[in-house]
């Protein structure tokens, strides 16, 4: 991210560096939903998303915690996103 931000103004870089912030929590997000074992899913709404060993060789299993309010949530703040990066865009080429 670095090529883009030398003539920017400062308060523009830390809205990029938030909007880069959040971009990555969301895909992180969607790789849990992705690649979830949805077969394994439980009435706890907990669907498997790795397995893990220790130094011992004991396995544990990961499990998330996936609800429509959290994808509902997450489907929201894309859509903000997306404007607020339309916003920055139009923004920073405003003056040129």
């Amino acid at each position: 991210m670095r090529y883009i931000l030398p003539g920017i103004e400062k308060n523009k870089k830390e809205k990029l560096k938030l909007i880069h912030k959040e971009l990555n929590e969301l895909y992180e997000f969607r790789n849990i939903i992705c690649h979830a074992k949805w077969y394994l899913a439980k009435k706890d709404k907990s669907v498997r998303v790795k397995v893990e060993s220790d130094k011992d060789g004991w396995i544990e299993f990961k499990n998330y915690y996936v609800t429509k309010r959290d994808i509902s949530k997450r489907i929201t703040r894309i859509k903000k996103i997306i404007l607020e990066i339309d916003d920055l865009i139009e923004n920073l080429f405003q003056g040129q």
